[in-house]
């Protein structure tokens, strides 16, 4: 920073007053006046209130240059000068400050071929940060380098920097000329002889362009393949490399040192196979083949059999030289009597839970997770975990006895006895907290996770004092200490008892002073504050600094976000909080094309506004055309409705839609709430549906269902979700209850009424194996006798998204013609199989079963349909590419075998 001056401007004895020194300005008592100078958009009540020296404190050198600190670390100021002198009013201090040049934007033209947030990753300088000419100009270096490692040679970037005095910033503009790209010409291979030149060819892929990060890779891989295929002491070099670049070409000298080729044996081994061994060898990953490396990768295939169950396995590896040169490497494996356990039994535990008992040993019987492997050598470090868990308990003088290792009648595994002499159980008598005046004592009795009566866990008592610490740096006293010891006594019905006792130094009370916003070139202070939870003047909290970092983050317009607490490692009793924000561009455009069996093709284009006016709330504008959807939709969104954790959303829209069953033209529009708390989400909506139908299918008794109509509609929801990944969920279940209360105002005046519920749990048994379980119900109820209802709120099934292998909404009641008109009850099962076969791709196996009707009493084994299918998964980051084909189970007459669905998102 060419222009900053954080200095003290201590020369009041040269410039102000000859006879006056530091040592006498210090010794003046008080600070009668503090004047800051030089400021445009920022108050001078603001800086005064951030720095830790006031009017009427005691004058001191250390917290001027702390004040001075403080400010240097608001981090908005090019030039901070101090001039204490002295007047006959005590000492006056004199602030002079320049506030710096705001980065106010960044754009980056001629970015192609690569997307201009794939670049500003690379770029240190964001929107937000202080402007230097040296910055900028760094900025530029590190694009052109970019361009370079990705094989764009002399590509050269310049910038514009354009003032914005009205916001005492700058934007800049950085133009890319792409450089020309280099091809290879010629790929010269020498010293290979176990792979022919072409191999290398491909690896290096001459149909790209030559790129230094790719060439790197490419060598890497290479070395790879040829330890992966038996030399591990081959190197790979590139050893010229020539650039014409007038011919725009690359020519390269490749040299290939193999080394002796290694073949690896194993013998003995009856239960593992060749893969699986290879995998505990280190020779290939080390490249080393000498007898230590042997010996070493030995111990590592005798491990490998130790956690199978082999413990009194032994591996012995040797090394021969044959006359081809190859180098042979045996490992003699004698696996020995495999030892798994089948249970163990602790006699004496009392009333202890076996399973907690078990959780931090190694040695466990055998079970889907859990080899069952019997490691003798760990019985030192179970016995240990078993006393601690046994003191978590409350049997505080828990012993372990020796244990008593049996093989079963027949042989193939272990029974393990382990005796426990758990002595007396002691339970929580009372629980002291010393210098607690003002704090809650049963939110402090919460914070130390015991409570009265419940067994005494010795070994959480220290884990109890960070609960403690964290629970008094929540509520004002982050300097807090915290001691704590216990004391044994028996009560009146002579239960032993702990008496825990916790020594509290509480510290300075700390409030919030100042919240100093950086960054917020475009978004409005007042809608970042509104969203923190933690306000000016309250007391401190790392929680709710935390929440508020969370929720700023979730506004929408920002790329980044930081909160630091300015004063806290001087443990001052005021601490400003700095809110950095970097903003991202608030405008997108987003561009689609679609695709699936049901819907056939769709595009669209959403014009979305992140920031609208600065308020932090997000607008958007989208348009779809397609075969059978045409829709222009206008979406407000607010994260936080009125400063509140409600998420608030208005949308209207107009629309073509056709389905099998019916087409129409919708007007509507809508408002709602979202609340989410940890798992669980709450909705409550209102909408307001104009509908005019085109075309349809109804019966006889219920033509009225294609009637024209104004509908309101007020949606109550509520769900769990504990899924651990929403694009691709391992575990974890969901669970969602809808009730949907539909008023016709114009039309028949029907009112009626939908209960619907869903739900999903996803079990893995395996890392690469995952069962899904999905069901599905939805019931319409009238209000009355005879009321129609309209066509398009009625349900339907089939196609991919219910029962795959038969037409989209094909299946449920029929008019005379046999097309489907929809029903009132419905319900679906589905249970899936996916299995990962590679990083992103997976196979999938399914079964679909469910019902349409219009009453329970219609169900029967005829309205049940069935299929089955097999599937092919592409897992994006927002769900999965779906490729299925389903066979129905129940196939009548006239119907298919099965049915193609290609769509996106999983069927639930």
């Amino acid at each position: 920073m060419n222009r900053t001056l954080s200095t003290i401007a201590v020369i009041a004895a040269v410039l102000i007053f000859a006879t006056a020194s530091p040592s006498a300005i210090a010794g003046q008592s008080t600070v009668s006046e503090i004047n800051v100078a030089g400021l445009k958009n920022i108050s001078p009540d603001t800086v005064r209130s951030i720095m830790p020296l006031k009017v009427g404190d005691e004058f001191s050198w250390s917290e001027l240059e702390s004040s001075i600190g403080y400010l240097r670390k608001w981090g908005v100021f090019d030039v901070i000068e101090a001039n204490p002198r002295i007047t006959e009013e005590g000492v006056s201090i004199d602030m002079r400050l320049e506030e710096a040049l705001i980065v106010f934007s960044i754009d980056i033209a001629g970015n192609y071929p690569y997307l201009e947030n794939k670049i500003r990753k690379y770029l240190s300088l964001h929107a937000g940060d202080i402007y230097t000419p040296e910055r900028v100009d760094e900025q530029k270096t590190r694009i052109e380098d970019f361009y370079k490692r990705n094989g764009f040679f002399s590509t050269s970037v310049y910038y514009d920097v354009k003032s914005e005095p009205e916001s005492n910033g700058v934007a800049i503009t950085y133009y890319i000329k792409r450089g020309e790209i280099l091809r290879y010409r010629n790929i010269n291979i020498s010293g290979n002889k176990a792979y022919p030149s072409g191999r290398f060819i491909s690896k290096i892929n001459t149909l790209r362009p030559y790129s230094a990060r790719r060439l790197k890779d490419a060598i890497r891989s290479l070395r790879e393949f040829y330890k992966n295929n038996g030399y591990p002491k081959a190197r790979i070099r590139i050893a010229e490399q020539r650039m014409d670049f007038d011919a725009k070409r690359v020519d390269l000298n490749v040299e290939v040192y193999e080394g002796p080729r290694v073949e690896v044996i194993f013998t003995g081994s009856k239960h593992l196979n060749k893969k699986t061994l290879r995998k505990a060898l280190t020779i290939f990953s080390e490249g080393n083949i000498d007898q230590y490396e042997i010996e070493v990768s030995a111990d590592g295939i005798t491990r490998l059999l130790n956690k199978k169950g082999y413990p009194k396995a032994e591996v012995k590896g040797s090394r021969q030289t044959l006359k081809d040169g190859t180098i042979l490497i045996t490992f003699d494996i004698d696996e020995g009597k495999s030892q798994k356990i089948r249970f163990i039994k602790f006699e004496g535990r009392k009333d202890a839970d076996t399973s907690k008992i078990m959780s931090e040993m190694r040695n466990n019987p055998a079970s889907f997770k859990k080899s069952g492997a019997y490691y003798p050598s760990e019985r030192d470090r179970d016995d240990k975990s078993i006393q601690k868990a046994m003191q978590s308990e409350g049997y505080l003088d828990a012993k372990v006895g020796e244990w008593d290792v049996r093989p079963t009648p027949q042989g193939y595994a272990l029974d393990i006895e382990i005796p426990i002499e758990a002595g007396e159980r002691t339970f929580v008598g009372k629980v002291i907290f010393k210098n607690s005046d003002g704090l809650n004592h049963k939110k402090l009795l919460k914070a130390s996770g015991y409570k009265i009566g419940e067994p005494f866990d010795l070994p959480s008592l220290e884990n109890s004092k960070e609960r403690l610490l964290t629970f008094l740096a929540d509520n004002g006293y982050p300097y807090a200490k915290v001691e704590a010891h216990y004391e044994l006594k028996r009560n009146k019905r002579e239960l032993l008892q702990s008496k825990i006792i916790y020594d509290i130094e509480k510290g300075n009370k700390v409030r919030i002073g100042e919240i100093l916003i950086v960054g917020d070139v475009l978004s409005s202070q007042k809608a970042i504050k509104s969203a923190m939870n933690i306000k000016e003047g309250d007391l401190f909290s790392y929680r709710k600094i935390i929440e508020s970092q969370l929720n700023i983050r979730r506004l929408g317009p920002f790329a980044s976000v930081s909160v630091a607490a300015i004063g806290l490692e001087d443990k001052r009793e005021t601490v400003s909080l700095q809110v950095k924000v970097e903003e991202q561009r608030p405008f997108l455009i987003d561009l689609g094309l679609n695709y699936s069996t049901d819907e056939s093709w769709t595009g669209s284009m959403r014009f979305t506004n992140l920031n609208a006016f600065g308020w932090a709330k997000t607008n958007s504008l989208e348009l779809i055309a397609g075969t059978k959807l045409t829709r222009a939709e206008l979406v407000w969104h607010d994260p936080r409705f009125l400063g509140s954790s409600f998420e608030m959303t208005s949308n209207a829209w107009a629309q073509h839609k056709v389905r099998p069953a019916y087409s129409f033209v919708q007007v509507a529009g809508g408002f709602g709430w979202f609340r989410r708390y940890r798992r669980f989400g709450m909705l409550f909506r209102w909408e307001l549906d104009r509908n005019y139908f085109l075309s349809g299918n109804a019966t006889v008794a219920d033509a009225d269902s294609l009637r024209n109509n104004t509908v309101s509609k007020i949606a109550i929801s509520g769900n769990i979700d504990t899924r651990d990944n929403f694009s691709d969920p391992r575990k974890g279940f969901y669970t969602a209850l809808n009730w949907d209360t539909f008023n016709e105002i114009k039309g028949a005046e029907a009112n009626f009424f939908r209960i619907s519920w869903q739900g999903e749990n996803d079990i893995s048994l395996f890392d690469w194996l995952t069962f899904n379980t999905a069901g599905r119900f939805a019931k319409l109820l009238t209000i009355g006798s005879n009321i129609s209802i309209p066509i398009n709120e009625m349900l339907f099934l089939g196609g991919g998204d219910t029962i795959r292998g038969f037409d989209e909404d094909s299946l449920g009641p029929a008019d005379a013609a046999g097309k489907p008109v929809g029903g009132r009850l419905r319900w679906i099962f589905n249970e899936e199989m996916r299995i990962r076969v590679m990083k992103n791709f997976q196979l999938a196996g399914f079964f679909d079963i469910g019902s349409l009707t219009d009453s329970f009493g219609a169900i029967n084994w005829n309205t049940v349909r069935r299929s089955v299918g097999l599937g092919i998964r592409y897992v994006t980051p927002v769900g999965p590419i779906r490729v299925d084909y389903g066979f129905k189970l129940d196939r009548k007459t006239g119907e298919s075998r099965g049915r193609v669905h290609i769509t996106f998102g999983y069927v639930f």
